[in-house]
């Protein structure tokens, strides 16, 4: 699987990939056999995010893992999402705001609906 953006100039139309060799083999392949001219100016190594936790807000990161490691997500549960806000300073509303929005990003994620 690739990703793509694409920009218009003066002269056409850039085009940027991100995906494994594989994948981007297989769209310059379509690119050609649909005899559409193409000019590859650069490949590079991808130094973007890689890790499920990059789906995250650096303060959805900062919730998740205060309140994993504060047991929230233990069975049973070892802390109401109160006791986070009062560790992380914040109210408890952001904090469950925070926990769903990480909770539906890392299912989305792992579930592939990205």
């Amino acid at each position: 699987m690739s990703n793509e953006e694409i920009t218009v100039n003066g002269h056409g139309l850039d085009i940027s990939f991100v995906g494994t060799q594989e994948a981007l083999s297989y769209v310059v392949s379509q690119y050609i056999d649909a005899g559409i001219p193409m000019d590859l100016r650069a490949m590079t190594d991808y130094h973007g995010p890689t890790g499920v936790l990059d789906t995250l807000t650096d303060r959805q990161r900062e919730v998740v893992r205060t309140a994993h490691e504060m047991g929230y997500y233990e069975i049973p549960r070892q802390v109401p999402t109160e006791e986070i806000a009062a560790e992380l300073d914040l109210d408890q509303s952001t904090v469950s705001e925070h926990l769903q929005r990480a909770e539906r990003n890392l299912l989305r994620h792992a579930l592939g609906a990205d």
